[in-house]
């Protein structure tokens, strides 16, 4: 099936957004690739994200605004998925924005045979991959893992039919790990591509109420979620993203273990902790992430001389 000119359904969850909406709404408008819908969810905003969001779809038909009640931004993005008239999805953080070729970049490194496209992490030094280069499932996991183009929505492009049956979970933090694990039942043993453009998303890095700003023991669901993504890459003999998905819990955890104050989330993360330890393979690891492993094996001492 042909790419060229199809349609993208861009799904955009809003919440009190209003210092940053109209930025990151123009950004999309003015995409140099324009066949596109807006699906704009707000989520009971109560500031003037509502008066924004309407001025777009009342002056551009492309954009469509959705008012919900506050269910938090998975049930947003939710109510998006079910309404995307376009075959390819990307989504947009709403105090975030896009230059203008975002897009047609992305859509550039599609083939018929492609079902995922993504941008680097915009943090990430990582310059092996050239723009296009077709990677396996288990190297898309792998770099997303190891933070090279990371476990986000937003630097990506969807092939629409592959997201049809997936799902954020809704209620909890860390959404994406569960939403990823539920494509790798879809994609398997496809082809992805990653596309080396560091800067076509700009994202905002603090945020009121990003899990990243505030501290929430709550968070070991993810922790959780991924070592069900684990066992799930394991059955389908993903090596080495097993091995990356794995040394990522264990430095989640470590950071979780010397934050949290809890003694009963603190209990359950040692727990989880000991026995992904357990079956890491240290020397694989020292040629992937060299650093990650060595904090993780000084921290294991430390907490067996305590």
């Amino acid at each position: 099936m042909s790419v060229e000119n199809s349609k993208v359904s861009f799904i955009v969850p809003i919440f009190n957004v209003d210092p940053y909406l109209k930025a990151s709404l123009d950004s999309i408008a003015h995409q140099t690739y324009q066949n596109f819908e807006v699906i704009m969810i707000d989520d009971g905003s109560t500031d003037h994200s509502e008066l924004i969001a309407k001025s777009y779809a009342r002056k551009d038909s492309r954009f469509e605004y959705i008012k919900t009640k506050n269910n938090g931004q998975s049930h947003a993005r939710n109510i998006g998925l079910s309404r995307v008239k376009g075959k390819f999805i990307s989504f947009v953080d709403p105090d975030d924005s896009l230059e203008k070729n975002f897009l047609k970049n992305l859509i550039n490194a599609f083939d018929d045979d492609t079902l995922i496209a993504s941008y680097l992490f915009p943090s990430t030094k990582y310059n092996k991959h050239s723009i296009s280069k077709k990677i396996t499932v288990d190297d898309f996991f792998s770099m997303m893992f190891s933070g090279i183009i990371g476990t986000v929505v937003w630097n990506k492009l969807f092939r629409a039919n592959i997201l049809e049956k997936v799902r954020f979970p809704e209620g909890q933090v860390h959404e994406e790990i569960e939403f990823f694990r539920q494509i790798l039942h879809v994609i398997n043993d496809y082809e992805v591509v990653v596309v080396n453009e560091k800067h076509q998303y700009r994202y905002r890095e603090v945020r009121k109420g990003n899990t990243k700003s505030t501290f929430d023991p709550k968070r070991i669901v993810g922790a959780k979620d991924e070592t069900n993504l684990i066992l799930d890459l394991k059955k389908m003999q993903k090596s080495k993203s097993v091995e990356v998905v794995n040394l990522d819990t264990l430095v989640f955890l470590k950071n979780f273990i010397q934050e949290v104050d809890d003694i009963d989330f603190k209990k359950e993360a040692v727990t989880i902790f000991d026995e992904l330890y357990a079956h890491v393979n240290k020397v694989k690891l020292f040629f992937i992430k060299p650093i990650w492993l060595l904090s993780i094996v000084k921290f294991r001492l430390r907490q067996r001389n305590e």
